[in-house]
């Protein structure tokens, strides 16, 4: 995997999409792994027609607008739907961001929701790491994509992903079998 991949989807996740409005939901998940720690960064961008449900979802007071703790209190339910093992052991998430954009900006199919949690946990010494995302948010499936840091690729050279046909799991294998 080439080291730019993380840089570029950070910069392509930072801000609202550009471009179009989305015609379905999109949900990304970014799985960074360190040697010390894993990080994974859920993103929903919905459509213009979705946007209502986010909304309803984040704006729990019903004020019109999103604030900064209905945002941290919906990203840390998601984070929640995230089952995050390591080796055999399940891992926790701790919620570190939340970012929401005004409801006027989801609506407009052109803006994300983006939580990030991580868990303190040595990557580099365990089998595998599998992420599944239980809560399906607004659509029904997630892209996760892996990332190696630098220096757990250094360490782990011939990781392999595994991905099983249900769209909302993936698998780094650390120690493949040769």
């Amino acid at each position: 995997m080439r080291r730019l991949g993380v840089p570029a989807l950070v910069a392509a996740l930072a801000g609202p999409a550009a471009g179009h409005p989305h015609s379905q939901t999109d949900q990304q998940a970014a799985l960074t792994l360190f040697t010390d720690r894993i990080e994974l960064r859920l993103v929903i961008v919905p459509s213009p027609e979705e946007a209502p449900t986010l909304i309803a979802h984040l704006d729990r007071d019903g004020d019109g607008t999103v604030s900064q703790t209905e945002a941290e209190r919906f990203g840390a339910a998601l984070l929640a739907g995230v089952v995050l093992t390591v080796g055999d052991t399940p891992q926790a998430l701790r919620p570190t961001t939340a970012v929401s954009p005004t409801a006027d900006e989801l609506r407009s199919g052109l803006a994300a929701f983006s939580v990030t949690g991580s868990a303190d946990v040595a990557v580099n010494l365990a089998p595998a790491v599998s992420v599944e995302i239980r809560r399906a948010g607004l659509s029904d499936t997630w892209f996760i994509q892996p990332y190696y840091h630098p220096t757990l690729h250094a360490q782990v050279p011939h990781a392999t992903i595994l991905r099983p046909a249900d769209d909302n799991a993936v698998t780094v294998n650390l120690r493949p079998a040769k």
